[in-house]
Order: structure tokens, then sequence, then C-alpha cells
């Protein structure tokens, strides 16, 4: 009786790694976490999507966050453009990428009345980041890339990143990916609240099209990847089926 036992026991374990590796099966558990976590996501849109609920969600206050590539943001004009559209649109936060700013973009505006803006440190010709916030926002700043304490202990993390676009710069670029490994995984340690922006410089459908054939693709998508294990969820993916849409933001799921 014992070993009647064993042997359907060892049959039951072969019949689950036989199950665990048809890619059929991985691939349609991959597609059901999916669905079941858009419909969370469109089940709680659908709960506050209510007139009177969602004026009074833009009229309190709203905190409001965008991307922009701007190609080359040295230009005092085009800077001062980009502050006014963001005050005519209530942007709180705005991640820049591709600033290409000369030695003295760091302190350039300090004395506007309404938004800061913080540089990456190593002054870039070719790339650079940048993160522009509203000034209603500074007393809740800790870090520069950057962190929120708000009531109810409530912490969130944005960070706005400029992956090298140039693949001979393969070196630099992974140990950048790596810093950004640390930081995330650091963040989901300490229970922040994280969303990570900006130019990924990978093509997100091929890496996509990768992972749906159980590939992990060239090391460009290491990153992506990464945020995959950490249950980061692709907003635009998401909530939008046009391809023509410009950004992929990623966010933390709880």
């Amino acid at each position: 009786m014992p070993t009647t036992h064993a042997h359907t026991s060892n049959s039951s374990y072969s019949f689950l790694d036989s199950l665990s590796n048809d890619p059929n099966v991985q691939q349609l558990l991959s597609n059901a976490s999916r669905s079941h976590q858009t419909t969370l996501i469109h089940h709680d849109y659908d709960t506050i999507y209510n007139p009177s609920l969602i004026n009074q969600l833009l009229t309190t206050n709203p905190l409001t966050i965008a991307i922009h590539n701007t190609r080359n943001l040295s230009d005092s004009t085009k800077y001062n453009q980009v502050l006014e559209t963001m005050l005519n649109k209530n942007i709180d936060f705005l991640g820049v990428t591709e600033t290409c700013h000369p030695k003295g973009q760091r302190f350039k505006a300090p004395s506007n009345l309404h938004y800061s803006a913080f540089w990456s440190n190593i002054v870039n010709k070719k790339a650079g980041v940048g993160l522009i916030l509203h000034r209603k926002w500074s007393p809740y700043i800790r870090f520069i890339y950057v962190d929120l304490y708000m009531k109810g202990h409530n912490k969130i993390r944005i960070i706005v990143i400029y992956l090298h676009a140039n693949y001979r710069d393969k070196q630099a670029r992974l140990k950048l990916q790596h810093t950004l490994y640390d930081l995330l995984n650091s963040s989901t340690r300490a229970n922040y609240h994280t969303i990570i922006m900006g130019n990924f410089n990978a093509n997100i459908d091929r890496f996509y099209h990768s992972v749906a054939k159980h590939n992990k693709g060239n090391w460009t998508y290491t990153l992506l990847h990464h945020l995959q294990l950490l249950c980061f969820t692709d907003l635009q993916l998401t909530f939008t089926h046009d391809s023509t849409q410009p950004t992929h933001t990623f966010k933390m799921m709880h």
C-alpha cells in the first residue's frame, strides 16, 4: 500500500512538471494573470467613475505626472516654454529626457516662482535627464529621484531614466541597469509606490514578442525583465490598444 502511494505521488509530480513546462499552459497562465490585473484596475476605475467624484478629484489638488523627451533643452526659450506649458496644464511633475544640457543647466531658472528642477549629476551633451516639479511638493522631497512622504504613511518614488541609446556603450548601460535594479529592489523592500518612466531605448514590442515565446531576449531587455519580476505594470499596455501612443510608463502594483 505505501508503495502504491509513493508511485502515485511520483506520477503526480511528473504530470505537474510536464504541465508546468508546457508552453501553451505557460502562455495561458500569463494571459490569465494579465487579464485579471487589467480587470482589477478597470474595476477601480469604474468604481470612481461618477461625475461628482471625478469633479471633486479634479478640483481638490490632484497629483499630475508627465514625461517629455525634449531632444535638447539647452535653449532658454524652449525651457521657459516647457515651464509655461506645465503651469497651464497644472502638471506637478515632469520627467524630461535627452536634455543634452550644458554645464550650467543644473542652475537654470533657480528663481522660478512655481517650479524647481533637478538634473542628472554628470554633464552629458548627448543625453541627460531631469525632473521638474512644482514647488508645492518641495517639503515632501527626501531624495533626488524623487521620494515623497505623504499623509497616512504613504510613500511614492518617481524615477526618470534615460538608458544609453548607443549599443557600443553596452558596459555603461549594464552598469546603470544594475544600479536601477538595486534602487527598484530597495523601493520594494521599503514599501514605496514606485513609478519608473523615461526612455528605455529598447523596442518594447519586440520585448513582448520575445516574452510570448519564453525567451529572455538580448541584454537590452534585462531592465524590462526585472520590472516584470517585481510585478510592475506597463500602464500604456493596460489602458490603450493604440500602438501609436509614444511612451510606456511602469507602475508597481500592490
